[in-house]
């Protein structure tokens, strides 16, 4: 009986150990639970906007908080697909746009993977504009182009989204002080407004006044997501993308974005949501827009430059011409090198250079490579090519008779600036003694002629018939006296 209580009582603890290895199996199996992800959705105007899938936390699916600072934050499992659909409130509203590139144009439905904290904003049509005078007397009034606001007494209107009111005021016996708040641009007591928000409040103030106050409103995440296979960077208050790709603002802020592109990358443009697409610097309205999407590519490198081809040339200067480059937005500069210099000696903008400070019948080393305007270059092209020749100088640095044995012999010591070649004639006192062939080179050189027999002092005279390298032929004479 004992061995049959201490069986059952195993058999219950062996099930149980069972049961826990099981669930420990059936836990190890199972990845970790989804992280959660919050969606701001932000309606303005006469709208709702409806979401597919229920918020985590309330279960709310309809978003109709419309009013500043209010917006819906809802809840849902990272990596969820939702589709929001934007619902129009009566028939007088209709449905302007969404505030991603994601989903373009008006289509009511916007299909959004929610992957990480983002805003998502629904512009719809119309809305309502409102002015806030403070310091007023009675007889200021503040009228709409459109019409639609003469304040006092009808200070709000309706408009359509996106569109630019023109705020005009005549302050009668006032004086206009400022528009503290609300207004896109100023400029004297005109203040221009374009509408994005609901409502949208300008304030007027008068005769120095308090107030009127600015707005509560929503702050909206913005976010950047670079395109292209090239690398580069935006800032803008708060946002360094680098690094940080995601910042909040006031909705309706109109807030500047800078783009610097990567070396060997050249801005692609803003994706449209920029009047000039390709301006460095881009001025965006938030909330209207919550997602950049700004391009970079990466830049070819030129092709390289023609052969180099000597167009003219001095003793000193060597000017030269190669053929253009080729790139995909265009060559910038080329960098023209001289030897084994490893930094340029010339920049040009054209195919064409020259270059100075050189030294007369020499041939230099000359490359040339395209830069563009993304810092890429090309591969050098290179050239030899020659100054003009030096002058033909020859100088007589001194002559005396020497004797070998029985013979004298005149050694005349001439300096040449150049190598050349040519004839040279001895005469000895009017008498035309030798001519023979002469060959200098460039540095000392000397000559030497058989003197006639004879002793005492004699009168030398040596004509040189030169190859000029310039040209011709250059006749060069020595005199001097000589004693044998």
């Amino acid at each position: 009986m004992i061995f049959r209580k201490d069986a059952a009582a195993l058999s219950v603890t062996a099930t149980i150990v069972a049961v826990s290895l099981l669930a420990l199996r059936t836990d190890a199996g199972m990845g970790a639970p989804a992280a959660d992800v919050k969606l701001q959705v932000v309606p303005r105007g006469p709208g709702t906007v409806t979401s597919s899938i229920p918020d985590k936390t309330t279960g709310e699916t309809a978003c109709t908080k419309r009013s500043e600072p209010v917006a819906c934050d809802w809840i849902f499992e990272q990596g969820s697909t939702v589709v929001l659909t934007a619902v129009p409130n009566g028939s007088d509203a209709s449905f302007a746009g969404w505030s991603t590139p994601d989903c373009p144009g008006s289509s009511a439905e916007c299909r959004v993977t929610v992957d990480d904290e983002q805003s998502i904003g629904a512009l719809f049509s119309e809305l309502r504009l409102q002015v806030d005078l403070s310091g007023d007397n009675g007889d200021e009034q503040v009228t709409s182009e459109p019409p639609g606001i003469s304040c006092p007494p009808d200070c709000n209107s309706d408009f359509d989204a996106r569109s630019t009111v023109t705020l005009r005021v005549n302050p009668g016996a006032s004086t206009l002080t400022s528009f503290p708040f609300g207004c896109t641009s100023v400029e004297g007591n005109v203040c221009i407004v374009t509408m994005l928000d609901q409502p949208q409040r300008v304030g007027v103030q008068f005769n120095n006044s308090g107030g009127p106050g600015p707005p509560d409103l929503v702050d909206v995440s913005v976010r950047v997501r670079k395109a292209g296979d090239g690398t580069g960077r935006v800032t803008a208050t708060g946002l360094n993308c680098g690094s940080t790709c995601l910042a909040k603002f006031e909705y309706g802020k109109l807030e500047p974005f800078t783009v610097v592109a990567d070396p060997g990358s050249i801005f692609g443009g803003w994706g449209g949501i920029c009047a000039a697409d390709r301006e460095l610097r881009c001025t965006l309205p938030i909330g209207p827009i919550t997602l950049i999407r700004p391009r970079f590519f990466k830049e070819a490198a030129p092709s390289a430059p023609g052969a180099l081809s000597r167009s003219s040339a001095t003793e000193t200067s060597i000017s030269f011409s190669w053929g253009p480059s080729s790139d995909d937005t265009g060559v910038a500069r080329y960098e023209v090198f001289v030897g084994t210099e490893s930094a340029p000696r010339l920049s040009p903008t054209t195919t064409t250079a020259t270059v100075v400070g050189l030294a007369c019948g020499r041939a230099y080393d000359l490359a040339v490579q395209a830069v563009d305007g993304a810092g890429n270059r090309s591969t050098r092209t290179s050239g030899q090519l020659s100054t003009a020749p030096c002058p033909l100088l020859v100088r007589l640095l001194g002559a005396k008779v020497v004797r070998a044995k029985a013979v004298r012999r005149l050694v005349v010591r001439l300096r040449s600036s150049v190598p050349t070649q040519g004839s040279g004639t001895l005469f000895v006192n009017g008498k035309r003694i030798v001519r023979t062939r002469v060959v200098l080179r460039a540095g000392a050189n000397a000559l030497s002629y058989r003197m006639p027999r004879g002793s005492g002092p004699r009168r030398v005279r040596l004509l040189l018939r030169l190859a000029d390298p310039k040209g011709g032929v250059k006749m060069l004479g020595y005199r001097m006296t000589v004693r044998t």
